[in-house]
């Protein structure tokens, strides 16, 4: 009768267990799934900027935390302001649509959509290389030279919304098109 009863307590806590883990399974899926996603969409923004809809470079600004450029994001013809920033604990993705004639952005129209929660932004960061970059050297010095920039490093660290407080890394160099030099 004993032995039963500790076989029963046994399962018990091994039932118990294995659903912790599966959740914890299941929560890192959720955050990979959504962090890739914006990843994806981050690339195709970069990747696809362009001279602002009244002419204006490419990039706006350029800081460890914040990255500003133009691209047709809705691919509606019409280059938009784009936006990303870390903030206090999300990576922000922001949009202007230009308005007027000519166009100008206005910043009071901007659509902001938190893309990843759960940021450590002490441990994320933009990063900017020149044409020379090769994969090993240090990125531009604060204050970046836009004009020098040709491909952008993005770090995201999420930390799990689980006790465990696992981190999980995500990095990206992206080289937009219309910034190459060869």
């Amino acid at each position: 009768m004993a032995v039963s009863v500790i076989i029963i307590i046994v399962m018990g806590k091994l039932f118990d267990i294995s659903n912790i883990i599966n959740s914890l399974i299941n929560q890192t899926v959720k955050v990979r799934q959504s962090s890739d996603y914006t990843f994806q969409t981050l690339i195709s923004d970069v990747r696809s900027m362009g001279p602002s809809a009244p002419g204006a470079y490419p990039i706006e600004s350029a800081s460890s935390t914040s990255f500003i450029f133009y691209s047709d994001v809705d691919r509606d013809g019409v280059v938009d302001r784009v936006r990303y920033t870390l903030a206090t604990s999300t990576l922000d993705r922001a949009t202007i649509k230009p308005t007027g004639n000519p166009f100008v952005y206005a910043t009071s129209s901007e659509v902001v959509i938190s893309a990843i929660y759960n940021v450590d932004v002490g441990q994320s960061s933009f990063s900017y290389f020149d044409e020379n970059w090769t994969g090993s050297q240090s990125p531009l010095p604060a204050p970046v030279n836009l004009l020098a920039i040709r491909s952008i490093k993005v770090n995201i660290a999420i930390q799990s919304s689980t006790s465990t407080g696992s981190i999980v890394k995500f990095t990206n160099t992206i080289t937009p098109r219309n910034l190459k030099t060869n």
